[in-house]
């Protein structure tokens, strides 16, 4: 198999990041190199990596954006595959890895792979919903025809990553954008079902307003599909319909008596901030 380059984005990961190493040194593929990075962490995030043997890329914090890290990551790196691995992150098993990267060089024009993302029990029902929706449970390797990819679990290759690399200027959906553009080439993309990842964001209330804001603002600006314009009553509109749905999942899937308390009361809070953050974004 080509050398396989992991690329992790992070800042101020010290909680999640070990975890995520340590899942990454026990894969079955071990002729791996990691590169870190870092935007300016200010906790022990930087000496965890080095630990790991992690090769560190630092960029000022003022200068990140998405794209332009992981085109820093790969540019120091060596592999011929580039794996992108979001910080908190975690593989759910020692084959991850491996079911992520075995189909590049067996289907024809392969140029991208994505790997499903599963929820943690702590996770809002408005991100588990989601997630479920977006990466179906799967024995096997498919095609996908979507504009969906996601560089919190991906692999692509780094030829095609040197012909079209990922947009420096956009607040979010770098990944959206760039599958767009390689399709449009006539590469390939897959979903593999079969390399999972957990994945989710403990986020207050304003940091879920904020992100939402940002990828609407990209979306928008990448003109993808996924980006709907409404007026204010149509995003109000959204939320109701979004609601019933959240609490109908939060019905038949609560974790325990407490959750189900804590997310009764909290979803409208949630939902509305998240479609506010779309309907600025959008307005931007």
């Amino acid at each position: 198999m080509p050398r396989i380059s992991i690329i992790i984005r992070t800042k101020n990961e010290e909680a999640a990041l070990p975890f995520c190493l340590a899942k990454i040194k026990n894969q079955t593929i071990q002729d791996s190199e990691v590169v870190v990075v870092d935007s300016g962490s200010s906790d022990k995030t930087v000496s965890i990596a080095q630990a790991y043997g992690c090769k560190i890329v630092s960029i000022d914090p003022k200068d990140f954006t998405f794209g332009g890290a992981i085109n820093n990551g790969i540019a120091a790196a060596g592999g011929d595959i580039a794996v992108i691995i979001s910080a908190h992150c975690l593989p759910v098993d020692d084959l991850w890895l491996e079911r992520l990267c075995e189909s590049f060089g067996k289907v024809p024009k392969l140029a991208g792979v994505y790997g499903r993302q599963i929820a943690r029990e702590e996770t809002n029902p408005i991100e588990w919903r989601g997630l479920l929706e977006a990466y179906p449970e799967g024995n096997t390797f498919q095609l996908s025809s979507s504009e969906l990819f996601s560089n919190a679990n991906s692999a692509f290759l780094v030829s095609v990553w040197r012909s079209v690399s990922f947009d420096e200027d956009l607040t979010g959906a770098e990944d959206i954008n760039w599958r767009t553009k390689i399709s449009s080439l006539g590469y390939q993309i897959g979903y593999e079902p079969r390399a999972i990842v957990f994945h989710s964001h403990q986020e207050s209330l304003k940091s879920f307003y904020l992100r939402a804001k940002r990828e609407s603002e990209a979306l928008f600006k990448i003109k993808s599909s996924y980006a709907k314009r409404h007026t204010i009553l149509g995003y109000w509109a959204r939320c109701a319909r979004s609601l019933s749905k959240d609490y109908l999942f939060l019905i038949r899937n609560q974790a325990s008596a407490l959750y189900f308390i804590k997310w009764t009361i909290y979803l409208p809070l949630y939902r509305m901030f998240m479609y506010y953050g779309q309907y600025r974004g959008a307005k931007k």
